[in-house]
């Protein structure tokens, strides 16, 4: 079973569903616990897909393969480089 976390156009919060083939059934009470599964009728098309879930910040290291850093003509940094993201970088 494929979990995913998607939008419709009837403007409620993000849902989280069951896809099955090209189709998308609501997930009803807790994802991590007690749940139902609606039957899969939402064609995948109507829906937006989401990301699994949505954070609040977004921490990344850089440069932390010296094979990649040096693959790429980078210096490698003695400390790992440290940048963050906003949760809207994600697609």
């Amino acid at each position: 079973m494929r979990i995913v976390r998607y939008d419709t156009q009837d403007g409620k919060k993000p849902k989280y569903g069951w896809l099955l083939n090209d189709k998308v059934g609501e997930i009803g009470g807790n994802v991590f616990g007690r749940y139902r599964r609606d039957e899969a009728l939402t064609p995948l098309a109507d829906v937006k897909l989401l990301p699994p879930c949505q954070p609040s910040k977004i921490v990344c290291v850089g440069r932390n393969y010296v094979e990649h850093a040096k693959e790429l003509g980078n210096e490698v940094p003695k400390v790992p480089l440290i940048f963050m993201k906003p949760p809207s970088s994600i697609i």
